[in-house]
């Protein structure tokens, strides 16, 4: 699926350049318009000119100045009112989710959930503080993603004898939460 959807909006980009290399192209001469194959010329054109667009945004994005822009587009952002309240919350979301270096979501377990005697994938994502739960028993955080939308889910303590570890990944977890159970 991921290199399905990267082929898709390859296959956009690839698309928008060449449209506008099309469009381009009626600016040029009749004799060069009329060469052979062009349109085989043009599209060849599109996919080079794209893949040197994204090697140069790829560059451009590991310099300082790479990161002016990014900083002033969250910046940007951020300063909108209704748009803050929603890339906020979803900037922090998917980078603790696809951080390399983070172990925010290292720990797959089993939780009861939705009620007794049921049992969940969830997300170990720390021991709660005393003064959040209440108890002096030790508790933990975890984060119950809902299938197949991952990004939403229910974050619940559990006592530390609720919790059943497993030796699952956390890439197996997520493979198992978002097919909905069909992979193993």
């Amino acid at each position: 699926m991921p290199a399905a959807l990267t082929g898709y909006v390859l296959f956009l980009i690839v698309r928008l350049i060449y449209d506008y290399a099309d469009f381009g192209l009626l600016f040029l001469p009749r004799e060069i318009r009329q060469i052979p194959h062009w349109s085989l010329i043009a599209e060849t054109t599109a996919v080079v000119i794209t893949v040197a667009f994204i090697v140069l945004v790829g560059m451009v994005a590991k310099t300082v100045m790479g990161r002016f822009f990014q900083s002033s587009l969250n910046n940007l952002m951020n300063s909108i009112p209704i748009v803050r309240s929603i890339y906020g919350p979803l900037k922090q979301f998917f980078e603790v989710l696809f951080s390399r270096d983070n172990n925010t979501f290292s720990r797959p377990v089993l939780v009861p959930f939705p009620h007794p005697g049921k049992r969940a994938i969830g997300f170990l994502t720390g021991l709660a503080s005393t003064e959040i739960v209440g108890s002096t028993h030790e508790y933990y955080k975890v984060f119950v993603p809902t299938a197949p939308n991952p990004t939403t889910g229910f974050l619940i303590f559990y006592r530390k004898d609720d919790v059943t570890l497993t030796d699952m990944t956390t890439e197996d977890a997520m493979r198992l939460i978002l097919s909905g159970g069909i992979l193993n």
